[in-house]
């Protein structure tokens, strides 16, 4: 049932894997905004302390 919807779509001849590039970036920068949030509440902004931080 879902099989037979996803096999009788038509994709063009033009698209290749390059058109996830954009997907992938996104998804990327998603995480790395997600991790950069959550570092600060457990990063400390001092010399000492920053290396023992993470």
């Amino acid at each position: 049932m879902i099989a037979d919807d996803i096999t009788s779509k038509y994709v063009p001849p033009h698209v290749n894997i390059f058109y996830c590039l954009g997907g992938i970036t996104l998804t990327c920068f998603l995480v790395q905004v997600a991790t950069g949030f959550a570092m600060t509440f457990y990063y400390h902004l001092t010399v000492t302390k920053a290396f023992a931080s993470i």
